[in-house]
């Protein structure tokens, strides 16, 4: 759920899954269905004040006294590390990689022969992340799980403006699925 769409084309245009974004519709699916109260966290919420103005809070405070630990700082250009599975080695976490240039309106998807990748059918395809990508590296990126040592076969696709798809040539991208509880990185390049 995006919190911005381009106004002429309809497309997303704010960051991919805000969990904040997904409470406050479930929050207010849930209000206006009459499951929760109107004022479930703040009783005078319902109504608008007669003037604006500051409140206390009483309460005991300390100040901090020990710093936040360098080697956790966070580092804005280190990758998200992805989810390992938690169940036995079942179920694998493979990611896939392609650089394929886009323009603005236009997006990638992930498309195949199992139900994950829609069927090769690219409206149920896997819509692929660009968050890393950059003018110079326009990476385009998925992770999907599948069952170990399923065979697939695949292609990406680009999804243009107006809806329309352009497919990669063939042949198609075939794998298979590793019976290990490692993560399986793959990088394919655009046919």
């Amino acid at each position: 759920m995006p919190e911005q769409f381009d106004r002429n084309t309809g497309a997303p245009l704010a960051a991919a899954d805000l969990t904040w974004s997904y409470s406050a519709f479930l929050t207010a699916t849930a209000r206006r269905a009459g499951k929760i109260p109107p004022s479930w966290a703040f009783p005078a919420g319902n109504t608008l004040p007669d003037s604006c103005g500051t409140f206390a809070v009483a309460g005991s405070y300390a100040s901090a006294t020990v710093n936040f630990p360098g080697s956790q700082t966070p580092n804005p250009s280190a990758s998200v590390p992805t989810p390992r599975p938690t169940s036995g080695c079942s179920e694998v976490l493979v990611t896939f990689n392609t650089r394929v240039s886009t323009q603005w309106g236009q997006s990638v998807k992930l498309v195949g022969n199992h139900p994950a990748l829609g069927n090769w059918n690219p409206a149920n395809g896997v819509l692929l992340s660009a968050s890393a990508y950059t003018s110079s590296n326009p990476l385009w990126s998925i992770t999907v799980p599948f069952p170990a040592g399923t065979s697939i076969q695949f292609k990406f696709v680009t999804i243009q403006a107006d809806r329309s798809v352009v497919w990669e040539r063939d042949p198609n991208h075939s794998f298979t699925v590793p019976s290990t509880c490692d993560i399986v990185t793959r990088w394919d390049n655009w046919q």
